[in-house]
C-alpha cells in the first residue's frame, strides 16, 4: 500500500507546495488546494478511512476530509486542468507503488543468475525481477555520475605550495582518487562488457 507520506510528497512536488504546509492548518488557496488534492488522492489510492486520513493531516476532523475529497471529486468533472493533474498524480503514485514492490526483489541474486547463465538466466527472470535490476542499474549509474562530477571538480583544484609544517598529502591523494574514478568511468563507458559464456553452453 502506498504510504500517505509518499502521496503528500508527490503532490508537493507537482504543486510546488511544502509538505509541512500541506499537513498544516494554514489557510488560503496556496495551502488548502494541495491539501485537498492530497487528501483526495489518499482516499482514491489507499484503503484509509476519512478518520485515518484526518489523523495523517494534522488531526483533521473526518468531516473536513470528506468535504475536501468531495470538493475535488466534483471539480474534476468540470475542470480539465485539475482532471489532468489528478490523472498524472495517480499515474505517478502507481509508479512509485510499483517501485516499492521492486525493493523486495533480490537484485544481486537475479544479476548473478543472468551473468552465470546469460540466456537461460534472463529468460527465467520474471518481469518484476528484470525491472528491479534495471532500476538498480540506473541508481548505480546515477551514483557513478555523481562521483564523476565530484572527481571533475577535484581535478580543477589547484595544488597549493607545500607548507613545511602541515600535512600536504590530503589534496594530492584526492587528486589520485579523482583520476582513478574518471579512468574507471571512461573504461565503463568505452568498453561495454560482453555476456559471460560458460564452458559447454551454446552461443
Amino acid at each position: 500500500m502506498m504510504r500517505i507520506a509518499n502521496i503528500i510528497h508527490t503532490v508537493a512536488i507537482a504543486t510546488g507546495a511544502d509538505m509541512l504546509d500541506i499537513v498544516s492548518d494554514r489557510r488560503g488557496p496556496a495551502f488548502a488546494r494541495p491539501r485537498h488534492i492530497a487528501m483526495f488522492l489518499t482516499k482514491e489510492c489507499t484503503p484509509c478511512t476519512y478518520r485515518e486520513i484526518g489523523d495523517a493531516f494534522n488531526k483533521l476532523d473526518h468531516s473536513t476530509v470528506r468535504y475536501a475529497v468531495e470538493k475535488i471529486a466534483s471539480e474534476i468533472k468540470t475542470d480539465a486542468g485539475l482532471r489532468e493533474l489528478i490523472t498524472a498524480l495517480k499515474a505517478s503514485i502507481e509508479y512509485r507503488t510499483a517501485l516499492a514492490d521492486l525493493d523486495k526483489v533480490d537484485v544481486l541474486g537475479v544479476a548473478r543468475q543472468i551473468v552465470l547463465r546469460p540466456r537461460h538466466g534472463s529468460m527465467a527472470a520474471s518481469t518484476n525481477e528484470l525491472a528491479a535490476l534495471a532500476v538498480f542499474a540506473l541508481d548505480l549509474w546515477e551514483v557513478a555520475s555523481c562521483a564523476e562530477a565530484m572527481a571533475q571538480s577535484i581535478r580543477t583544484i589547484e595544488l597549493p605550495d607545500p607548507d613545511p609544517g602541515a600535512d600536504n598529502t590530503e589534496l594530492p591523494r584526492l587528486r589520485l582518487l579523482a583520476d582513478a574514478i574518471l579512468d574507471e568511468m571512461n573504461h565503463i563507458a568505452g568498453a561495454p562488457s560482453e555476456p559471460v559464456q560458460l564452458q559447454g553452453e551454446e552461443a
